[in-house]
């Protein structure tokens, strides 16, 4: 008698087929210009296992070179609907599938620049709104931004051209209702360059920034503004946060509590300038443009936010 041994166990190849698709693609991520969407597979079997390539598409139509699994939104895909486009291919065939539509695509927010509705007569802006320039004569003028914010955390910088060293420059934050023309820093959490980088919230001193030295053209302040624990941190160029230490935005560690500002008001980037027949400029960066120095990890920045 002859005995037929069959042997089964693991290790034996699945039977050819083709791609099946069991769940669709999908697109995650904010439908805006400038942001980026990312495409998962979605799920498949087949023998042996498929490999995937990917196609974006605008309003149905393919997007030339959109072929990774990030896509970056731009102006052409405004108003329009995004899908993606899944080929898996083996042995035994090629099956696309595509993913549900996400949009309408809508614009980016307006980068935040100095308002020209909201300065006081003394304050000339250029260069897209972005450079305030004073020329006061010994009076007092200031001017906000067009984007203020309510809640979050989030980053600016203010880039000075300074007639002198003492001229009486507030660089920082104020509320709506803090007055153009008047002098000193109710209403507002700023550094006052004028007086060796003095710390003033709300007309009150804290102190200055280390390194304590006068501010010269060029100098950057870094203003990170946390409204979820209601406190600010302002440093000069690359130095240390607020007086130093620990002081770090990123950790909550050290900020100068601004809560009896903004716990109930909108938080805007402001400048004010006096200093008797000195021309000042100050130049605002919201994101627009690069920043000189790192965001610190946990805020966005101005204009992002």
């Amino acid at each position: 008698m002859t005995l037929l041994l069959l042997r089964v166990g693991p290790g034996m190849p699945d039977p050819p087929s083709a791609p099946t698709n069991t769940a669709p693609p999908a697109i995650s991520g904010t439908t805006q210009v400038g942001e980026t969407l990312t495409a998962t597979n979605g799920f498949w079997t087949g023998s042996p296992t498929p490999t995937y390539s990917r196609q974006w598409k605008r309003d149905g139509a393919a997007i030339s070179g959109a072929t990774a699994s990030t896509y970056l939104l731009v102006l052409a895909d405004l108003a329009a609907t995004i899908t993606v486009t899944v080929t898996a291919t083996n042995a035994s065939g090629t099956v696309s599938a595509t993913s549900a539509g996400v949009g309408p695509v809508t614009s980016a927010p307006a980068a935040a620049t100095w308002n020209p509705a909201d300065k006081a007569a003394s304050v000339t802006l250029s260069g897209g709104d972005l450079v305030a320039t004073s020329n006061l004569s010994g009076s007092y003028g200031s001017v906000r931004a067009t984007k203020s914010i309510t809640t979050g955390k989030a980053y600016f910088e203010l880039t000075g051209t300074f007639a002198t060293t003492f001229s009486y420059i507030y660089l920082g934050l104020a509320t709506a209702a803090k007055s153009l023309t008047a002098s000193g820093s109710t209403g507002a959490a700023t550094v006052n360059i004028g007086n060796w980088s003095q710390v003033e919230i709300n007309g009150s001193s804290q102190g200055f920034l280390n390194p304590f030295a006068a501010f010269i053209s060029g100098d950057v302040i870094c203003v990170a503004l946390d409204l979820t624990n209601q406190k600010v941190w302002f440093r000069r160029s690359g130095n240390v946060w607020n007086a130093g230490g620990t002081a770090d935005p990123a950790a909550n560690v050290g900020g100068f509590d601004v809560s009896m500002l903004f716990t109930s008001a909108a938080a805007f980037p402001f400048v004010q300038c006096s200093n008797s027949s000195a021309v000042n400029n100050v130049q605002f960066n919201g994101g627009a443009s690069a920043f000189s120095q790192t965001i610190p990890s946990g805020f966005v920045a101005w204009n992002s936010a």
